[in-house]
């Protein structure tokens, strides 16, 4: 996502990664990020804590686009704590909500709730989802986009 971003021409971008931080202002087409601090995690690749909510906190946004770890007809949901209190904190601060989350991340639950389905605007997935899912967003009235998936490919 952050390399079709990378593509627009002058966003200003508020993110708690350095990846996506580095990917859209790398084409020098007049993108500007804000990059949020907090405590670095290597493992999810961006930056948490209680240092980065209030960072966030600091910023208003048309759109918050958001990854998390489960959706299922609770809302969307996260597997640690301080990933669910940074998107939430961008929600807060937003207009409008994406989440992006590949199909395996469809009809499951996490441990931490991020937000309930019906504070959500669209969700893009690469495969329709099912059943109780499907209805709980269309009663929630969730605009789904399908996308196939993209490997990245290295920059040269």
């Amino acid at each position: 996502f952050a390399e079709e971003l990378a593509r627009q021409t002058g966003l200003t971008v508020i993110t708690n990664s350095v990846t996506i931080a580095q990917t859209v202002t790398r084409g020098r087409n007049g993108n500007h990020a804000f990059l949020i601090g907090g405590e670095y995690s290597d493992e999810a690749m961006e930056n948490l804590g209680a240092l980065a909510v209030r960072q966030v906190a600091q910023f208003h946004a048309i759109h918050a686009v958001i990854t998390v770890g489960a959706i299922g007809i609770e809302g969307a949901m996260d597997y640690t704590l301080e990933e669910a209190e940074v998107a939430r904190a961008m929600i807060a601060q937003a207009r409008k909500l994406t989440v992006v989350a590949d199909s395996s991340k469809l009809e499951k639950a996490g441990l931490f709730r991020v937000c309930r389905l019906d504070v959500i605007d669209r969700i893009v997935t690469d495969a329709r989802p099912k059943g109780a899912l499907s209805d709980a967003l269309a009663a929630a009235e969730v605009e789904v986009l399908v996308a196939p998936l993209r490997t990245c490919q290295p920059r040269s």
